[in-house]
């Protein structure tokens, strides 16, 4: 017996999805095919057609087929539709008793989601952050030391 966990071939819009399959029998060619999608695979699979999903510059990580600016690898991260434009349903910061926050879905048990702020857009960290999870709810409170002004970003990235 032997094990196959890599891409699925003839299908590079799928690549993160990829196969994961077992060989008992080379002879015979049986093929014991297990996860074939991640859910990576399974959002596509759900937002695009067969030939979409053939065409690395429609449903491609870095494809933005609705032009909202947003990759696909956003748009899933925050699962919102690619089709359809979404920049306005980004997290956005908030100021509330004197703290800056922001507070989002973070949805994607596969997705790392980071929050960082900065005085100046120059130079971004985690310090001074406070987070908090309720399920799926992650929410960052930022309390620098003397600050007159703050900015805060959320980057996503695969786990």
């Amino acid at each position: 017996s032997q094990e196959y966990d890599g891409p699925a071939t003839g299908a590079p819009a799928l690549s993160s999805g990829g196969v994961n399959a077992r060989v008992d029998d080379w002879a015979s060619g049986q093929v014991e095919v297990r996860n074939a999608l991640s859910a990576r695979g399974l959002w596509r699979k759900q937002f695009f057609s067969e030939a979409e999903l053939m065409d690395p510059s429609i449903s491609g990580d870095d494809a933005d087929p609705d032009a909202d600016g947003l990759s696909n690898s956003t748009e899933y991260a925050f699962a919102f539709d690619p089709k359809r434009p979404s920049q306005n349903a980004l997290p956005k910061p908030k100021v509330r008793n004197g703290a800056l926050g922001i507070a989002f879905q973070a949805p994607r048990a596969d997705i790392s989601y980071v929050v960082e702020a900065s005085r100046d857009l120059g130079s971004w960290d985690e310090e001074h952050l406070i987070l908090t999870k309720d399920g799926s709810r992650l929410t960052a409170v930022h309390e620098p030391p003397e600050a007159d002004k703050g900015f805060m970003r959320v980057r996503v990235a695969p786990k």
